[in-house]
């Protein structure tokens, strides 16, 4: 390589070739990376990467300083970062804004590679480059394919998936198959990495998300490519507009709520559901803290839009309710009681999620009680009689079990429990059966 590049340090060793940081004689420093591998695909495949961030020039993608492929072992010289993403991601997970920041340049970065028909293949916290001012850049596209020009295999068997944490289910069936949304599929991976600590590997937990990161990542992981973003610009205006809380001009959510609902339950526009339904759904994921939106417009949603919210977006469903369940835990007036109960009703005839399930059973065995309201308790006892199955019995009995006193107060009224399922009666009649009480004699030690 030369005296002109001294080499300070060996900084980072990569799947087939060595980082080293580096130093100009006038004291710049810079990355110089520097293939290991004499197998020929692998020179190859190193060939590409230089050949692609070649025809590069983003602010938020690495760029060639200068190229040595005539040399024995070739090597490249890039700007030297001291970190990657992967090692600033317990501080984002605590700082929203520069999280977001940071988010928003990932996405220029690949919407640049992808406006050049580039699909990285390979993205990952490690090939995610932050620089002095949280300046980002994207790096590592060995894996590169550039669309419609490139149609060599240059991987390896069993090195084609890139990294199999973040890869897309497609990548790793058939990497040939991999297009734009697979990329989309692993910006969702990185995206929960950077606001949860939990596995990301098989399928991340987005159940322990709230807000828009839940709406924004569940979209990105769908299994289904084309269930996914299809660009990055749908997906930065979903995380411009779930950030922006409240940005409806003269509108209140809730009247921008109510409209959508129109819009939806028109016949004449019918053909346009899904694109209604997110719209709605974006609204409810960004204003969480509007209990206005939550108390007014969702309890009254009408059946067909509750029925395709359920059935489209279930996973994003399950959130909202939880966060409007929430929201009623409280003293309620008696008559909401009521809207309350029907809305669940309604919601236990739309859905077979357990958890759901039993969140409705909770609500409803606690509020009845509570507010001593018979028509809620009236409510829990209709839908415990219509259980059939076995699996959905276990969760009322589990919930029964939990409330006991709750359970006594809500089924006092019903004398014969012949028309239930057989574990709901037997929790029932096991739960109303009274104490034995202990006879004097059994406090005597013989």
């Amino acid at each position: 390589m030369g005296s002109e590049y001294p080499i300070l340090k060996e900084f980072n060793r990569g799947g087939y070739g060595t980082i080293f940081k580096v130093t100009f004689e006038d004291g710049e420093t810079v990355a110089l990376k520097r293939l290991d591998h004499k197998d020929e695909t692998i020179r190859r495949r190193f060939e590409r990467e230089v050949r692609i961030m070649l025809k590069l020039d983003h602010p938020n993608v690495v760029k060639i300083l200068k190229v040595a492929l005539d040399v024995d072992p070739p090597f490249f010289l890039m700007p030297f970062a001291e970190c990657n993403l992967h090692a600033i991601l317990s501080d984002l997970r605590i700082d929203e804004t520069r999280r977001i920041n940071i988010f928003k340049q990932i996405l220029d970065g690949v919407q640049y590679l992808h406006q050049n028909q580039i699909i990285h293949r390979d993205l990952k916290p490690q090939n995610i480059l932050i620089f002095p001012g949280d300046r980002v850049a994207i790096c590592d596209l060995g894996l590169g394919m550039m669309i419609n020009r490139d149609s060599t295999v240059l991987t390896a068997q069993g090195e084609q998936l890139g990294t199999l944490s973040y890869a897309a289910p497609e990548q790793i069936n058939c990497d040939c198959e991999a297009t734009y949304t697979a990329d989309i599929y692993t910006l969702g991976k990185i995206l929960y990495t950077m606001t949860s600590q939990l596995p990301i590997h098989p399928v991340p937990n987005t159940a322990v998300l709230r807000g828009p990161y839940a709406y924004i990542i569940n979209k990105c992981l769908k299994p289904i490519p084309a269930d996914r973003y299809q660009t990055i610009d749908e997906l930065k205006n979903d995380l411009l507009t779930l950030f922006i809380p409240n940005d409806y001009g003269d509108k209140t959510p809730t009247q921008e709520a109510k409209e959508i609902i129109s819009d939806i339950v028109d016949p004449n526009q019918r053909n346009q559901i899904n694109e209604h339904l997110e719209r709605l759904v974006i609204i409810f994921y960004s204003n969480q803290e509007d209990q206005d939106l939550y108390t007014e417009v969702f309890p009254r949603l009408p059946d067909f839009v509750l029925s395709e919210w359920v059935k489209l977006y279930s996973t994003e469903f399950h959130e909202i309710l939880s966060q409007f369940d929430n929201y009623v835990s409280d003293d309620l007036v008696f008559d909401y009681c009521d809207v309350v109960a029907n809305f669940y009703r309604k919601v236990f005839m739309y859905t077979k999620d357990f958890e759901i399930l039993e969140l409705i059973t909770n609500r409803l065995l606690i509020m009845g009680a509570s507010h001593n309201r018979y028509h809620v308790r009236d409510t829990l006892v209709g839908l415990t009689s219509l259980i059939t199955s076995t699996e959905i019995a276990m969760v009322f009995k589990n919930a029964f079990e939990r409330y006991p006193g709750y359970t006594v107060w809500s089924f006092s009224n019903i004398g014969s429990l012949n028309s239930f399922h057989p574990i709901i009666r037997t929790c029932i009649n096991t739960l109303r059966r009274p104490p034995v009480l202990a006879s004097p004699d059994d406090d005597l030690p013989f």
